[in-house]
């Protein structure tokens, strides 16, 4: 199974739950990451992932005014089509901390949301001025516990056992998966969560929707986009 990077798979999942290509303004690594899993038949289990074209030239604070994030810029000022911004990192050097800092700045300025999903250290120069950043089980103990003081709001994917907003100290369960596969199961999960923020859903019911979305997505064999159709054949199981 071939697959594009993180950021990738979360725009797909975005486009499978609904937007349209004319909503999305999708800005990523110029080269095509590609991902390729060998995955036994009967178990659906990975033995294998090689990563190809995944390095990228890394950012430097001149490289903001550049053309790609010129474009971007002029993206968010036209705040009146922009409601949310995401930003998907596994901290390959293509984003770094000052460039997010003021690309959060900016769309705190003009009132627009805005998520973040990365393996990047939490600092306040980026952190504090994102509203939603979701990081998985493992990365939060990296962290330690108090990973929260340093963003508003802080999403925990715990794998079988839900999701965690850490802020609110809310648990949320998930419906089991028989043998799932859980490749791009965060991807889809950060997607679903996206969808239902745009949807002008409560931010529970949205991380509800995210561990839906995720769960119909490890219900398929490698990565799968998911569909709302999907998500509501996984919810009535």
């Amino acid at each position: 199974i071939v697959t594009g990077g993180m950021a990738e798979n979360v725009y797909n999942n975005l486009r499978s739950l609904g937007l349209k290509e004319t909503e999305i303004c999708f800005i990523s690594n110029p080269t095509a990451i590609l991902k390729k899993r060998f995955i036994e038949e009967m178990t659906g289990a990975i033995i294998l992932r090689i990563d190809e074209n995944d390095d990228v030239i890394t950012t430097n604070h001149e490289y903001f005014d550049g053309e790609t994030f010129k474009k971007l810029k002029l993206v968010i000022e036209n705040h009146n089509t922009v409601k949310l911004l995401v930003v998907s990192d596994y901290c390959k050097g293509f984003v770094d901390e000052y460039w997010l800092g003021q690309i959060f700045e900016l769309c705190d300025k003009h009132g627009i949301k805005t998520v973040m999903d990365s393996r990047k250290k939490l600092d306040p120069t980026w952190s504090e001025k994102v509203d939603f950043v979701k990081i998985n089980n493992k990365e939060y103990t990296e962290l330690g516990e108090d990973a929260s003081k340093y963003c508003r709001n802080l999403i925990v994917t715990q794998g079988s056992k839900g999701s965690f907003w850490v802020n609110e100290n809310k648990h949320y369960s998930t419906k089991s998966v028989d043998r799932p596969s859980c490749v791009g199961a965060g991807d889809t999960m950060l997607a679903g969560f996206v969808m239902s923020l745009l949807d002008c859903a409560s931010v529970d019911d949205s991380i509800k929707f995210g561990n839906l979305a995720a769960g119909a997505a490890v219900s398929k064999s490698g990565t799968s986009v998911v569909t709302k159709e999907d998500i509501e054949r996984f919810k009535l199981r």
